[in-house]
């Protein structure tokens, strides 16, 4: 164990109707190779089984873990805030009361913040499991904020300063989808850097009924649109990035015309040839 980075670091489990998911993420968090605060914060469950498992850890006393009770559901943003307030941790890790975590994440992520004080945010690649066990790279933002102008390269798993969080006032509670990637273009727009680590330290559970996995794109689209509103002076800011992705965009579009417009082409003469022969064939 890393002396020197022990007893910094926060895991944040927000949980709202976990059940007994709940346990293998806190099992997860507790295992970490340096000293970590674990607090949950329940976001209003009323199910008898998440109560339960929350009961038995509380009774458990173990001194790591503090348990903290919003009095109605007022959503994952408010729960994470209202975790992250009560601790005074230097460092910050995410992690969803249903996913887990490798042993060596949070020492892996905060050695990085300790020595790079230009980063301000550590990611792990997401191993998923449960309806899939894909691979899931983002990549980060190793440019600032401008690798996010377009979308979210960063999961909300992921470790930050204390003091980030705080200087733009944590996640919005307003937003009720991608509050994670709300917090990541304030964090960044200032200056500094996101980074991902080579391994995948996080273990991404996939369900068949997340929000993600089944929204419309029309929806996601005007969702995309609204963060982009909220935060309208970053995108300006980047006026001249913006337009040269555009201006990428749109030779592409004209190369693929140009390539596979012929094809189109050719299929189409292909289906009149084969109609009018067949017209032939059955006179």
């Amino acid at each position: 164990m890393n002396s020197n980075l022990a007893g910094s670091v926060a895991v944040i489990i927000p949980c709202y109707e976990a059940g007994d998911l709940l346990k293998e993420a806190l099992a997860s968090a507790l295992a970490q190779t340096i000293d970590v605060e674990v607090i949950i914060c329940d976001d209003g469950s009323t199910g008898a089984e998440t109560r339960i498992v929350l009961d038995k850890v509380a009774a458990a006393g173990d001194p790591r873990v503090t348990i903290l009770r919003l009095d109605r559901n007022r959503g994952v943003s408010a729960a994470r805030n209202h975790a992250v307030a009560s601790t005074q941790n230097e460092y910050i890790l995410f992690l969803d009361a249903d996913d887990k975590m490798d042993p060596r994440y949070a020492q892996e992520a905060v050695a990085i913040l300790a020595d790079q004080p230009e980063v301000l945010i550590v990611s792990s690649p997401l191993q998923c499991f449960g309806v899939c066990d894909r691979l899931i790279r983002y990549g980060g933002a190793p440019r600032g904020v401008v690798d996010v102008l377009f979308e979210n390269k960063i999961p909300v798993s992921s470790v930050i300063r204390r003091e980030d969080w705080s200087r733009v006032g944590g996640f919005d509670e307003s937003v009720r989808w991608a509050e994670d990637y709300d917090l990541w273009v304030r964090i960044l727009a200032g200056g500094g850097t996101a980074i991902e680590l080579p391994k995948p330290r996080y273990f991404y559970r996939q369900h068949a009924s997340q929000v993600t996995r089944t929204m419309d794109q029309a929806d996601i689209d005007a969702r995309q649109l609204e963060l982009v509103t909220r935060n309208v002076e970053v995108w300006a800011d980047h006026a001249v990035d913006i337009m040269a992705r555009h201006l990428q965009i749109q030779r592409q579009l004209r190369h693929y015309r140009s390539r596979y417009g012929r094809l189109e082409d050719a299929k189409a003469r292909s289906v009149d040839l084969v109609r009018r022969l067949g017209a032939k064939l059955w006179r």
